[in-house]
């Protein structure tokens, strides 16, 4: 009995080590999942208004957008807010905290980068219990399609009876005597209305100082006839430059640099002397250029430019600036506009350079680019030959032959645009060495020298890709080219060739057609959305009359007055490149084809603010 008691107490002990285990156990978990249950409880409560927030900061950034996309444009954490019934981006505090919650939406580039997309990323986090965040991830577009049309007109006119891209030589030549000519102007008198080709020699000391070929201005196609007359002066002649009344020469002569001879004073067919300037450079040096602009004539003599009074013509003629300019070399090539002088240097790193005229007294270089002021760089070969278009906008300027660069530029001197002297488009001669370079009536230029093909036609209706179109090379070797568009509305260029005979030659442009094609370029008016948009596509909504055909050419700009034209579109429109977006304005230019008559375009316009 006594042992049976003993082993009864011994069991109660075991039973309660048992519960006091199992307790140990149980209890624990037991707490554990009610404290676990709570708290999942609130984790979830604040997902779900994480995952508002997150919903809400979506929309917020759309309904943004859809106000103005100027408002996503720029990268960078934004934090919406409610402001006038309307959202809005606001600052951390108070708008990025909301109760125990932070939202921002951070706004970014895609890869690659889409000027009309941005990548939108909106982040709601929280830090209760346990540090925890939901993220989207989503672009948005310009959505908005808004159009607008513009419209140009003008009136076609007669623009030759010739073909720019098929030049021929059926026009015949002039002789201008025993000598090479190397230097040649080409001028209307609006008085007698015959054409003056004025041509100096320079290659040789035989022949005629000056000749100048008057020809006649026949309606088409009637063949041009020609008569001469000289001045023979002691000396040769390395440029000419023609005014209605008065040519100027720059000779060899160490005294009177330029003469200056009088085109309404002949006698036996000759011409005589005027006056005369004489640099201060009394060396060895030759005049190279001469060119004048109203009562100012300008010469460059070594690696030096001078300018000279011409209120009168006669005897020697005083300077206007006393020291005159050093240009960075000695000058192939100078043409006056406005109060600009545009001069070709044989300077491997300058071969543009652009003098400010508008103080006589004190030429100086212009004050653009701003990095090199006055002086511009395009391939590091030495200037030949340059032409300013009739807006003063651009040069294009030939350069000396390269196997490996190009020779012929398209130079911005917009001085309102933000890209002054930038190059704009370029052209291989393909083994010619330019010696003269003028723009014709049409979108074309037509550039000559020696060497491949010495006569050829360069289309820059797309100045940033300008591309031959035509050429010949049965005249030789030419030394000078000069254009007119005459009152007879007729095209030629005027070329001299090396040869000593039959020096000069007639070459008839135009746009094709043998007459019956007119042509006219003329710019759009100015779309301005008033802000930075995306213009998507260009559409033509009318040409008129039947039978006119029109090519056209875009251009958006940031500041609404640069405008550089891309792009080569037919009635048919078509997506405006994405590379030249966003801008702020918009316009087109156009050039027309067909019969002489007025003509209009009307091109719509989509974009997206």
């Amino acid at each position: 009995m006594e042992q049976a008691t003993k082993f009864q107490k011994g069991q109660l002990i075991v039973e309660l080590l048992v519960a006091f285990g199992l307790a140990s156990i149980l209890i624990p978990t037991i707490i554990f999942g009610f404290i676990a249950g709570s708290s999942g409880r609130v984790q979830q409560e604040q997902r779900l208004k994480a995952i508002g927030l997150l919903k809400e900061g979506e929309e917020a950034a759309r309904n943004i957008r859809e106000a103005d996309w100027t408002n996503v444009a720029t990268n960078g954490t934004y934090y919406p807010k409610v402001s006038s019934g309307a959202w809005s981006w606001g600052s951390l505090n108070p708008d990025g905290t909301i109760g125990d919650f932070t939202r921002t939406v951070v706004i970014s580039d895609l890869t690659p980068s889409d000027v009309s997309k941005k990548q939108i990323t909106v982040t709601v986090s929280w830090n209760n219990i346990l540090p925890s965040s939901l993220t989207s991830t989503f672009i948005l577009s310009r959505w908005k399609n808004l159009t607008s049309s513009l419209t140009t007109s003008g009136t076609l006119i007669n623009q030759g009876n010739g073909d720019w891209c098929a030049p021929s030589l059926t026009l015949g030549s002039v002789d201008l005597g025993n000598a090479t000519a190397q230097s040649i102007s080409a001028i209307q008198n609006s008085s007698t209305n015959q054409v003056n080709i004025t041509t100096g020699t320079g290659q040789a000391a035989a022949g005629f100082t000056f000749v100048d070929a008057g020809l006649t201005d026949p309606a088409a196609p009637a063949t041009p006839s020609a008569t001469t007359a000289i001045f023979n002066g002691p000396t040769k002649t390395n440029d000419v430059f023609t005014e209605q009344t008065y040519a100027y020469i720059a000779t060899d002569s160490h005294t009177k640099d330029v003469d200056i001879i009088n085109l309404s004073s002949i006698s036996g067919g000759a011409y005589s002397e005027a006056g005369y300037f004489d640099s201060p450079n009394n060396g060895n040096a030759n005049a190279a250029t001469v060119t004048t602009n109203g009562n100012v004539g300008y010469m460059t003599i070594g690696d030096m430019l001078y300018d000279f009074d011409l209120t009168s013509k006669s005897g020697s003629r005083p300077k206007k600036d006393l020291d005159g300019l050093q240009l960075p070399a000695p000058a192939t090539k100078i043409v006056a506009f406005g109060s600009r002088l545009y001069i070709s240097t044989t300077s491997s790193t300058y071969q543009l350079v652009v003098v400010d005229t508008t103080d006589p007294t004190n030429l100086i270089f212009y004050s653009k680019p701003v990095a090199t002021p006055g002086k511009i760089h395009v391939n590091g070969l030495s200037g030949k030959s340059l032409y300013v278009n009739s807006t003063g906008t651009r040069v294009y300027l030939a350069t000396a032959a390269s196997g490996t660069l190009k020779e012929m530029f398209v130079v911005n001197i917009d001085e309102t645009s933000a890209s002054y002297g930038n190059t704009m488009g370029s052209y291989d001669t393909n083994g010619m060495n330019p010696t003269g370079i003028v723009l014709v009536n049409l979108p074309k230029v037509i550039i000559v020298g020696a060497g491949g093909e010495q006569y050829q036609a360069v289309d820059v209706t797309d100045e940033t890709n300008p591309s031959r179109c035509g050429g010949l090379s049965s005249a030789g070797d030419i030394n000078g080219v000069a254009t007119l568009f005459t009152n007879a509305q007729r095209a030629f260029s005027y070329i001299i060739t090396n040869t000593n005979s039959n020096q000069l030659k007639i070459i008839e442009g135009g746009p094709g057609g043998n007459g019956s094609g007119g042509g006219l370029t003329a710019e759009s008016p100015t779309l301005d959305a008033g802000h930075s948009v995306i213009f998507n596509r260009m559409d033509v909504s009318s040409l008129t009359p039947p039978g006119v055909t029109a090519a056209y050419q875009v251009a958006v700009s940031t500041d609404c007055s640069t405008y550089n034209y891309t792009g080569g579109f037919t009635t048919a429109g078509g997506q405006i490149p994405l590379n030249i977006n966003p801008g702020r304005c918009f316009r087109y230019k156009v050039t027309f084809s067909g019969p002489p008559g007025p003509v209009s375009t009307t091109v719509t316009v989509n974009y997206s603010p």
